[in-house]
Parts: C-alpha cells; structure tokens; sequence
C-alpha cells in the first residue's frame, strides 16, 4: 500500500507496541493480557461501540481463571449464568440425556458476547497500557524493517500508526490476513446458523429444561439457552 506521506515517529516507548483490530472477546481480552505484562497495546474497532452480537459464550473454568487476573470476575458472574450440566434431547422421542460439565473443560459461565464485550471493553479503557479506539476501520498496513503501519480511517480523516506488531481478530473475513496473503476457508457463526431471540416460554414446550439444551431431530439440530 502506498501512503501519501509518512510521519515522523518518536521513541519506540511513545508508540504502541501492539495494534489490534477487532474490538470483540479475543481482541479485548488479548489486549488486557498484554496490558497487564506492561505492554502498550491499541484496539481498533470499526464501529461506534464494540460488537454488540448476541451469540451466547460458554466461558470454561481456564478462561475464567485468566481473565480473573483482569479483574473482572464479579462482573461476569453477575452478567452470566453458572452451567452445571447440558441437557441432550431428541425431538421425536423426548429422549433426555443431561451431561453434567466436570474436570478442566468444565463450563462454568454462560453469557451474552454483547455482555462480555462490554465488561472487557470498560477494562481496557480503564488499564493505563491499553487504549481503545471506536470507529476506526482497517484500510491497510505495510511493513518497514523495524515495525509495521497500520491505516485506519474514522469516515472522515486518514490515521497512521506505527507499532512493533499487528494482531488481527477481526473475523473470517479478516483484512490482516488477506493483506498478508495468508488463505483460510473459513466462516463465521453467523454465516451458517440462525440465531433468534424470542420471549416465548419454552417450559410449554419441554419439560425440565436446563440453561443449554442441544434439541435435535431428523432435520436438524437446535440449541435453546
């Protein structure tokens, strides 16, 4: 890519260390962890607020013991809800089968991403090595022998920034790996499944239900959390 011009850059301590684009569970929580290790690190979101999707998470226990270290435990176990066990349900028969979630895969927290990124995103904005950035979206970057520039545009105005490194989590579609060269045939969640969001009572349709329920029939398989 080429700039129209390329600005002077002070000492490598004034800059970010690391950029990252994608201001969602694995950008937020990436940047608090480089945060925390004294590490500068920016986080790029393309828009106005960081992604507010729905899609529920299941957090397993060794996720939560790392972002435990961010502080922001209390605040996921009051967004979330503690899961003990899935429930397995065939449609035709009603078969029940409940497997309870044990060992070190074990799932403790269920929680709306919408939610998650929210408490992630309040973290990086409050820790004095992260620096949040809305409404920036990801034009380009090239590398020089020494770092790597990256180009954002807010709508409006042009911004290059300079940083050791460019991390990308910024889905399937990712404009870090395609300027980079690198092929992945991949697809998001929200690319092959349906998600809906309903205030029906699902106890009128299945008896004893659980917080994840996996329903499936000879058509398909659904999942009601």
């Amino acid at each position: 890519m080429n700039y129209i011009s390329t600005p002077e850059f002070g000492a490598f301590d004034d800059r970010s260390q690391v950029i990252i684009t994608g201001a969602n569970p694995v950008g937020l929580s990436l940047a608090l962890f480089l945060a925390q290790h004294e590490i500068a690190v920016t986080v790029l979101a393309a828009g106005s607020q960081v992604a507010d999707d729905i899609y529920p998470i299941a957090l397993h226990s060794s996720t939560l013991d790392l972002l435990a270290r961010s502080g922001v435990s209390s605040a996921l176990s009051e967004a979330g809800d503690e899961i003990e066990q899935v429930c397995f349900r065939t449609l035709a028969t009603q078969d029940i089968e409940r497997v309870p979630l044990s060992g070190e895969r074990k799932t403790q927290i269920l929680i709306d991403e919408q939610k998650l990124n929210a408490i992630l995103s309040d973290a990086v904005a409050a820790h004095s090595k992260a620096h949040l950035v809305l409404g920036e979206t990801l034009q380009g970057f090239r590398r020089t022998d020494d770092l790597v520039e990256v180009l954002s545009f807010d709508g409006t105005d042009e911004t290059l920034r300079p940083a050791k490194y460019l991390i990308g989590t910024d889905g399937s579609s990712s404009t870090v790996r395609r300027g980079s060269g690198i092929l992945l045939d991949s697809f998001s969640a929200q690319e092959r499944q349906i998600m809906l969001v309903t205030d029906h009572d699902f106890t009128q349709d299945f008896e004893d239900l659980e917080a994840i329920n996996i329903v499936s029939s000879e058509t398909g398989i659904a999942a009601l959390i």
